[in-house]
């Protein structure tokens, strides 16, 4: 849609013949000039009115169409050129050959002087009013905002911009009076239509009324709406009288939405959402505010803090608003407030302040979350570890009390264990003594039975002392101090195979050691002490006639050393493997063919225990045994590696299926 104009001038036909400024004054300056020489040499033969007259009129058009100064200019020329060039012979005297001083005060010349000047005035206040015209024409039409300027008192729309068309579009219809408004069909923000008399631009021309951003909407045929700011003023004559109206409007319909979804999101958001002054004036409220403190938004609107809530809530909250004034930065607030049916709520607010275009805080807006239940559950936890670090410290008296009654009972058993070894063995060695005298001296005199009955003696105070001497040994490794350190597992091999050489001999036992053994992390003693128990178990446990083969070797990774010992003998039933590790477990009764007293196993894994590894046993009844013990690479791994004692590793798993498959 293009735009009307506003002023419809268009430039002088003439001036735009010549095309060019300079050329239109010469040409005037000469037609001047021209008509004056000609005036002054024909008024001896055709009268002074009629060449003067016409002299008048070329003066009048040459001044309205160059300016003043050019046709002033063109006079002088023309009295120069009637000097030298139409004087008559005879009339000249000295260098003029007429009277200057009669030509300045000649009465017709100073007419033609006024009327060039009045001429020139009115032409230079047109072209004036003109360029000034023109550039509010431009303005106008570069102006980012729609602008129409209507004719009173009628209403007609004489000058729309092309920027008023961009925006209304289709919408946008020329009327020629205020009653044809009502095609327009804009809705107050009820919903309403507007009547021809309620536009802006109508009640402007109707009254002079000053609109500032009124915002109408109108809907459009595909079911969306544009939203238009409208602003309209007065345009006032000399007398004060309304010659227009111009109206001013832009687009506000991307800004609406966005605004309505905003107060959508604010109206539904489950926090306290609020918009007040400096001073503690609220502007408005959300949903939620309302509802926590049972007061609509229109009940507040316009009122302070000190007409809502108690005095001192409304102190506090005034305070916080002029720290977030003066600091012209958000900040967070704990802020309390007794509510008329709950009581006493704690709020976490963040206040921010907001700034007009010139840099000035002119309102609050503040979020605030209700945390008086967060509050009450921190205090009730407050309380609780309170409670908590009392029964922890009475906990803590109590097993050092405990700890202390504990080290005195394990002195008290280990009084009794030392008596246990000094009383009881004695009475015991002293048995076994006289029961070897007995029939070393008097064999001859006793009877078959007898010597089996001293037999008997003798044999059952030997293995009571061997009883009394395990159980002493799984006493100490319960409680006493076990230092550790690297120890070559290779070197604790063949010192356990000197020791028990005369017991490999006996059996003809063969023992197969695959080297060479790792460095592992242990007590020498007690390392010792449980591959002699497996070991004694590998020579033990065989078959009557079959000769024991015991097979000793080592794996390790980054975390442990695994140990196994493999025997040939009877084997274990799987349904055994937690029994075996008990005390005084013994799976075989015959007390004979398999002696022991059922304490090496529990001894073991004990004895691993305190070394902070692991012990297990996978077997097959009648083909053999193969005995884990895992213990960590250093001292700092002890503690990963305790649980479960009977978890076979797969590698033992995959010796154990070999020895299926050899049998």
């Amino acid at each position: 849609m293009q735009p009307s104009p506003l002023f419809g001038s268009k430039p002088s036909r003439l001036g735009s013949r010549w095309g060019s400024v300079s050329w239109r004054f010469l040409a005037a300056m000469l037609f001047v000039a021209l008509t004056f020489a000609l005036h002054r040499t024909l008024e001896p033969f055709l009268g002074i009115r009629t060449t003067f007259g016409f002299f008048l009129l070329v003066t009048a058009v040459a001044t309205w169409w160059g300016g003043s100064k050019v046709v002033l200019i063109g006079m002088a020329v023309g009295y120069l050129a009637e000097i030298w060039l139409f004087n008559p012979a005879g009339q000249t005297s000295g260098i003029f050959p007429l009277d200057m001083a009669d030509f300045l005060v000649d009465s017709e010349y100073v007419l033609a002087g006024l009327i060039v000047l009045a001429v020139g005035s009115v032409r230079r206040t047109k072209d004036r009013t003109r360029q000034a015209h023109q550039n509010l024409e431009k303005i106008l039409e570069r102006m980012p905002v729609g602008v129409l300027i209507a004719k009173a008192p009628t209403g007609q729309l004489i000058y729309h911009n092309e920027q008023a068309g961009k925006i209304c579009g289709p919408l946008f219809i020329s009327r020629g009076c205020v009653n044809e408004y009502q095609s327009y069909r804009g809705l107050h923000p009820d919903g309403t239509l507007y009547e021809p008399q309620e536009w802006p631009v109508a009640r402007t021309l109707i009254s002079g009324e000053l609109v500032t951003n009124e915002e109408v909407e109108f809907p459009r045929e595909d079911g969306s709406r544009l939203i238009l700011s409208i602003s309209s003023a007065p345009i006032r004559d000399s007398a004060n009288e309304i010659e227009a109206a111009v109206l001013s409007f832009y687009d506000i319909t991307a800004r609406r939405e966005v605004e309505d979804q905003l107060q959508a999101i604010l109206q539904n958001a489950t926090a306290v959402i609020f918009l007040v002054t400096g001073d503690g004036y609220i502007l408005r409220v959300n949903r939620h505010w309302e509802k926590m403190f049972h007061l609509q938004n229109e009940q507040v609107q316009g009122k302070s803090f000190a007409e809502i809530f108690p005095r001192e809530s409304a102190e506090a909250f005034l305070a916080n608003n002029q720290q977030v004034l003066a600091r012209r930065a958000p900040m967070e607030f704990e802020e309390t407030v007794t509510l008329p049916e709950d009581g006493l709520h704690t709020f976490q607010s963040i206040k921010a302040p907001l700034f007009d275009l010139a840099g000035n805080a002119w309102a609050i807006v503040g979020v605030a979350t209700d945390i008086t239940e967060r509050q009450r559950m921190v205090s009730e936890l407050k309380g609780a570890q309170e409670k908590l670090s009392r029964h922890a410290v009475e906990l803590e008296r109590k097993v050092a009390e405990r700890t202390a009654h504990l080290e005195e009972t394990i002195q008290s058993l280990e009084g009794v264990c030392y008596h246990i070894a000094h009383d009881l063995r004695a009475p015991l060695r002293s048995m076994q003594g006289f029961s070897s005298l007995l029939l070393a001296t008097r064999s001859a005199a006793l009877t078959e039975e007898e010597k089996d009955f001293v037999h008997r003696i003798g044999d059952s105070a030997i293995h009571m002392d061997g009883l009394i001497h395990d159980l002493l040994e799984y006493g100490q490794l319960s409680h006493a101090h076990l230092p550790c350190g690297w120890v070559e597992l290779d070197g604790i091999v063949k010192l356990l195979l000197t020791h028990w050489l005369r017991e490999i001999q006996a059996a003809e036992a063969k023992i197969e050691v695959r080297g060479p053994l790792p460095r592992v992390w242990a007590n020498p003693k007690v390392l010792e002490q449980i591959l002699a128990n497996l070991l004694s178990n590998g020579l033990k446990y065989v078959a009557v006639g079959a000769t024991p083969h015991i097979q000793i070797w080592a794996e390790e990774d980054d975390v442990e050393c695994r140990i196994f010992v493999k025997d040939h003998g009877i084997g274990i039933e799987p349904g055994h493997y937690d029994k075996i590790f008990q005390v005084f477990e013994r799976l075989h009764s015959s007390e004979q063919q398999y002696p022991g007293t059922g304490i090496g196993l529990a001894i073991v894994r004990k004895g691993v225990q305190r070394l902070g590894g692991r012990v297990w046993v996978c077997s097959v009844p009648g083909q053999g045994s193969c005995f884990g013990v895992a213990l960590p690479k250093s001292e700092q791994q002890c503690a990963l590696h305790h649980a479960n004692f009977m978890d076979a590793p797969r590698s033992l798993a995959r010796e154990m299926a070999r020895m299926k498959d050899e049998g």
